[in-house]
């Protein structure tokens, strides 16, 4: 969960690639700026977990929306 994805030899184009896997895997979109923010495999997860979230708590609405 450590590695980045440097040491894993992902280049530019490898994490294109990646992304658009994740979005398709997962039927969501993650913005230039989150892949750019994202550096390791853990930050990828926690990021994917987060944004799994998100759209579970908009599609069944939160609490706070009452």
């Amino acid at each position: 969960m450590d590695s980045t994805l440097d040491e894993l030899k992902i280049d530019s184009l490898d994490g294109l690639n990646l992304f658009f896997e994740l979005e398709e895997a997962f039927d969501m979109t993650i913005s230039d700026e989150q892949a750019r923010a994202m550096r390791s495999v853990g930050q990828v997860v926690q990021e994917i977990q987060r944004l799994l979230a998100d759209r579970n708590a908009s599609q069944t609405g939160s609490p706070s929306q009452g």
